[in-house]
């Protein structure tokens, strides 16, 4: 191997743990912002708007739905990211032997399909954080 290859190689994987890192890191902070704000809205319920507006609730009862949703899309990407790993691990087997055999995969066969549903899954996570988040303000700059 040419010393460019190998700086290419060295590089790549470098950029590859490191997406991997923050990917987790994206994970936990979801989880946990989602879980910490879903309790802080239990206790602002508890001791600051004791007596919130009726026609208010739906706003903290869709906050709470929506960081529910958050939490549950986090640890189903958790689950769905496992499955990715092990596919992509099956695929680059089966690329390694194709290329032995003097064969290429087609490029439907190099297609991980856990991939794209784990990173769609991370975007409505965040999506459902955000709209959670939306919800409980306006719940509570109304009750406050």
């Amino acid at each position: 191997m040419d010393e460019n290859y190998q700086i290419y190689i060295k590089e790549r994987e470098q950029l590859v743990k490191s997406e991997l890192n923050q990917s987790q890191q994206f994970d936990k902070y979801i989880l946990t912002l989602s879980s910490g704000i879903f309790s802080l809205s239990i206790v602002f319920i508890e001791k600051i708007a004791i007596n919130p507006e009726a026609n208010t609730i739906w706003l903290l009862v869709t906050s709470w739905v929506v960081f529910s949703l958050s939490i549950l899309s986090t640890l189903t990407s958790f689950l769905l990211s496992q499955i990715a790993y092990r596919k992509q691990q099956e695929i680059l087997g089966e690329w390694y032997k194709s290329l032995m055999d003097g064969k290429d995969l087609a490029e439907k066969d190099r297609k991980n399909i856990f991939m794209d549903c784990t990173g769609i899954i991370n975007w409505a996570s965040m999506a459902f954080f955000v709209a959670g988040v939306v919800f409980l303000i306006a719940f509570s700059a109304i009750n406050l």
